[in-house]
């Protein structure tokens, strides 16, 4: 599993030419787990720790080989450190430049506040989309504006929800209006998180025609389509963007037809305002978070606020290292991950993320309240 997964964790970002360093690799670390049979002789103490131990430092070495040699990704992030390390100061002080009361360097702007705030103060060259539902009396529609940042496929902002796989060619029917000439662009991807795959493309270079509804119909075109194996399904999503930077375009009716007429997506008219739908960049992202968790504490909660979740934190690994927790078998596995947390908090924001934040407060919270020893179970009778 490790050395298939080895394979296409590297072909997924080198292409081809990561296939054979990322197979060779592969190959060694299967060659070293089964030369204990060929031999009849154990390569490691037969301790069940220090044979997992072995074994996650062959899977880490195997990886970081096959990802360093097996493409230029890698490579070119290395390279450009020195410039990314300016990019992330200057996006910092960006930050911190938006607290501009006491109050505000004391208690925060509040939780979740910093893409409303650079939305409205941010660098207005890298000024992000925007979405909003709006209301006429032919009822609801949604109105999507384009960034003023150089467009490319990545930097795209999109609306989207997920769909089922096609089963014909498909086309997009909507009514549209806007004040300038604008791109409108369609898309229908295999994607999983920031990750695209097959896709399915449409666009239209929509005339302006102030106050006035344009009917158009887009087909859609590109590689077949399809959820994959049971075992490994792939998400399937509809996304609409627009093409050229700093346009806003209103979209009514919204329809995603096959062959067969049938409509493929779920609230297109926006009766249920929102519902269904949600909006991202794949690559333009500095807009939504600070991308450092300690910065991220100080925007949201203030001096005080990062001085309390720092003091926690630093209690909870004193427990787990030299305190009260420390002879408690969890307490490795529990300082590692915090120490892991921070360390990658260091130029990331990761509490924006729900799932990651409930993660790390529960291993905190366990970390917090961790006994010396585990509570002996009473035998059953």
């Amino acid at each position: 599993g490790t050395a298939a997964g080895l394979v296409l964790v590297a072909t997924h970002w080198g292409y081809s030419q990561a296939l054979t360093p990322a197979a060779t690799a592969a190959a060694l670390c299967l060659l070293l787990a089964l030369a204990p049979a060929a031999t009849g002789r154990s390569l490691w103490p037969d301790r069940l720790r220090w044979k997992a131990l072995v074994a996650c430092t062959m899977a880490l070495v195997f990886a970081a080989i096959g990802v360093f040699n097996g493409g230029g990704y890698m490579r070119e992030r290395f390279e450009t450190g020195a410039s990314d390390w300016q990019g992330r100061i200057l996006h910092w002080k960006l930050g911190v430049g938006m607290l501009k009361t006491p109050a505000d360097w004391w208690f925060g702007k509040g939780l979740g506040r910093f893409p409303a705030n650079y939305f409205l103060q941010g660098d207005p060259t890298q000024h992000p989309g925007d979405y909003r539902l709006m209301h006429d009396t032919g009822g609801n529609y949604l109105r999507l504006t384009s960034g003023l940042h150089d467009i490319g496929w990545g930097e795209l902002f999109r609306v989207s929800q997920r769909m089922a796989p096609p089963e014909s060619l498909l086309s997009v029917r909507a009514q549209v209006r806007t004040d300038l000439d604008a791109q409108l662009h369609f898309e229908i991807c295999e994607k999983h998180l920031l990750y695209t795959a097959r896709c399915q493309v449409g666009n239209l270079q929509v005339k302006a025609a102030p106050n006035r509804w344009q009917s158009i119909d887009v087909p859609i075109h590109g590689d077949k389509l399809s959820r994959g194996s049971w075992y490994a399904p792939r998400l399937l999503a509809f996304s609409v963007a627009i093409g050229t930077s700093g346009r806003s375009i209103d979209l009514q009716q919204l329809v995603l037809s096959d062959a067969n007429g049938r409509n493929l997506l779920v609230n297109g008219d926006f009766a249920d305002d929102l519902a269904h739908w949600f909006s991202f960049s794949d690559r333009h992202h500095l807009p939504w978070h600070i991308k450092s968790v300690f910065m991220h504490v100080l925007f949201d909660q203030g001096i005080l606020g990062l001085f309390f979740w720092c003091l926690l934190v630093l209690i909870a690994l004193a427990r787990l290292v030299v305190g009260k927790a420390h002879s408690n078998p969890l307490a490795p596995a529990l300082a590692a991950g915090l120490i892991g947390f921070g360390t990658v908090g260091l130029f990331d924001s990761l509490l924006d993320v729900p799932r990651l934040a409930l993660l790390f407060y529960m291993v905190l919270t366990i970390a917090l309240t961790l006994k010396d020893k585990p509570m002996a179970v009473p035998p059953t009778r």
